[in-house]
């Protein structure tokens, strides 16, 4: 069960900065510092245009500046004043009115002493209020005071604990007991309910996530407030959240909950919600799979089968296996929207990963490839058992025969356990559909890089996006799900709908694959990044190509290169802007996909894991 506090996230000063933020602010505008301890917040203030500095020299005159939430001393006031750039400031009013307090009453002759942590923006403007303001971090350092005014102020950080502020008020009062003290309780109420609210919900749950920026004083005293009554963990982003979700024993049985600092908007907490149920249904699913696959693999050979067949299919069934499963839930998915008992569908999934295994060892023969799933690719295994010139090209003969015999496998079992359903006739219909589009793509993806080669006939981007389309949205993502639906008993309709909806998504993980090809090492991927020894026509060497860096794009695409060249490549794929138009292209698609979920007819329980699918594609590292 997943529970969330009645009150969590942007308390009202932080929604206020935030909407003052992208009301305001325009292509000629700078955020000076971080309006909030939050990154989310940061990114989409700044995908308007909004750009960001800490440095006061890059805010040219006449321009305008944010001031962020916690406030700046009032020397910075005047400077932007003194040269003409107009604030748009978004300093929270509770913090507006601790700097008027301690103005005026440093003026009437206090002295004053500001409880809170040393280097936190916050007490920094507020000090910037007073000309002889004294920081007061705990109890000790009111020991320490002497030679006060007569007249003493004690006001506080709007995050600190109360415990802490309690405290130091009562050492104050006992020392200067001959003094006049005026002490202020200027704690922010908002983040006492958030944590109020929150402590409510970790006492009856196993983990409880707390999200927020790592320098947020009130996100880490919410960490500390739940911390003391179960396990805790901050969560700054997403990927860090699925890192720490790797970590732990989670599954549908066990109680969690999710809360928020004041500085993390609400809205973003359903995003870590959804990648927490796409992530527990997809890891229960895939022990499930690879339980199943295990068992389907030692039904290849028989005690019959020759020895070298028995040697050759056991090579099949090695790579057969230790996937991501990630087509494979997609059927389960797909299935699950008609029907609550999803194991039916795992029959189909099995022989569909046998047909991945089956087309990616084609793959790796046209490829050259070394690795793939982190193992020996078929022919390189031979090549290194046999350790002759003869090898190689035998070692792709063998894979080509295993890639056919994974196909036909694949389509006996789904005979066998489907042949008397009364969708399988539309199912392997529209399974066989699938396959012949990724063949299709593969045509191409094999055509146009040698007529640009040796041709120089340099393709359009829609030829580039066919081959997304077709070899990879198809075959990846549109075709596994809709499998699911048709064996479900899905109409029509619901299938056109969903086709329409998900092929954007697939395009969108093309190009992240194409993006990790290039940025990320073999290590992490699993597999050989070949896209630039096969002069791979992708949306980077389109964009690089038709750049005034392609001169220099051409003496190092389609050959292998050495660690410095590949460093050089992956700058001229950031010089010439192909990085960024391609991610821009990616995000946009996402974005579509989420949206086309959000429209559509279906129990928000499936909404939900669709939209942390797409989460954990935007996030993957391989």
């Amino acid at each position: 069960m997943i529970y969330t506090p009645k009150i969590y996230g942007t308390c009202m000063g932080s929604a206020r900065a935030i909407k003052l933020s992208l009301d305001n602010g325009d292509t000629n505008t700078y955020m000076y510092k971080a309006i909030l301890h939050n990154k989310d917040v940061i990114d989409t203030i700044k995908k308007k245009g909004i750009s960001y500095t800490e440095e006061l020299n890059d805010i040219p005159d006449g321009s305008k500046v944010i001031l962020r939430a916690h406030g700046e001393g009032k020397d910075l006031y005047e400077y932007f004043k003194k040269h003409n750039i107009e604030i748009i400031d978004t300093t929270c009013l509770n913090v507006t009115k601790i700097h008027s307090i301690v103005e005026s009453k440093e003026k009437e002759g206090f002295s004053v002493l500001i409880l809170g942590k040393e280097g936190h923006a916050e007490i920094l403007g507020t000090i910037g209020w007073t000309k002889n303001g004294i920081l007061i971090e705990d109890e000790k350092d009111i020991d320490k005071l002497k030679d006060l005014n007569k007249d003493i102020l004690l006001i506080c950080q709007t995050t600190i604990n109360e415990e802490l502020f309690e405290r130091v008020s009562n050492r104050l009062k006992n020392k200067f007991k001959d003094h006049n003290i005026e002490i202020v309780n200027s704690i922010c109420k908002a983040t006492e309910k958030i944590q109020e609210s929150s402590v409510i919900v970790a006492k009856k749950v196993k983990y409880m996530f707390v999200l927020g920026g790592e320098k947020s004083s009130n996100t880490r005293e919410l960490l500390n407030k739940c911390s003391k009554y179960t396990k805790s963990y901050l969560v700054t982003g997403k990927s860090e959240f699925l890192k720490i979700l790797s970590t732990i024993p989670v599954n549908k049985k066990i109680d969690v909950g999710f809360t928020a600092g004041a500085s993390t908007i609400k809205e973003r907490v359903n995003e870590y919600i959804d990648i927490y149920n796409f992530y527990i249904n997809y890891i229960e699913f895939k022990k499930r799979i690879e339980k199943k696959m295990k068992s389907f693999n030692k039904t290849f050979v028989s005690s019959s089968d020759n020895d070298i067949v028995k040697d050759s299919i056991n090579r099949f069934t090695n790579l057969n296996c230790d996937g991501k499963y990630i087509r494979s839930f997609l059927i389960n998915l797909g299935y699950s929207l008609n029907h609550k008992d999803s194991t039916y569908s795992d029959y189909l999934s099995l022989a569909y990963e046998t047909f991945e295994t089956s087309i990616l060892i084609h793959d790796d023969i046209i490829d050259n490839a070394n690795l793939r799933r982190g193992k020996k690719t078929i022919p390189i295994s031979y090549k290194d058992d046999f350790k002759i010139k003869e090898s190689i090209k035998f070692g792709d003969d063998i894979a080509i025969c295993l890639g056919d015999y994974g196909f036909y496998k694949g389509n006996l079992l789904l005979s066998e356990k489907y042949g008397k359903d009364k969708n399988y006739s539309k199912l392997m219909s529209y399974y066989n559909n699938v396959v012949l589009s990724t063949i299709k793509g593969e045509i191409l993806d094999v055509y146009l890089p040698f007529n640009d080669k040796y041709f120089d006939k340099i393709n359009n981007l829609d030829n580039i996006l066919e081959i997304y389309r077709m070899k990879t949205s198809w075959y990846t993502i549109t075709g596994p799900f809709i499998l699911g639906l048709i064996l479900g008993g899905a109409n029509n309709s619901k299938i056109k709908t969903f086709e329409k909806i998900l092929e954007p998504l697939g395009i969108a993980f093309q190009i992240k694959d194409d993006i990790l090809g290039i940025f990320s090492d073999t290590n992490t991927i699993g597999k050989d990044s070949d896209d630039i020894s096969e002069y791979k026509e992708t949306i980077l060497y389109y964009y690089a190509y038709n750049s005034e860096y392609k001169d220099e794009l051409l003496k190092l695409y389609g050959r292998k290169l050495n660690k410095l060249e590949l460093d050089k490549l992956r700058e001229l794929f950031v010089s010439s802007k192909a990085l960024e138009k391609s991610t821009v292209m990616m995000d946009k698609l996402f974005e579509e996909a989420k949206n086309g979920i959000d429209s559509i007819n279906i129990k928000d329980e499936y909404k939900s894991i669709l939209h942390g699918f797409i989460n954990y594609l935007e996030l993957r590292e391989k």
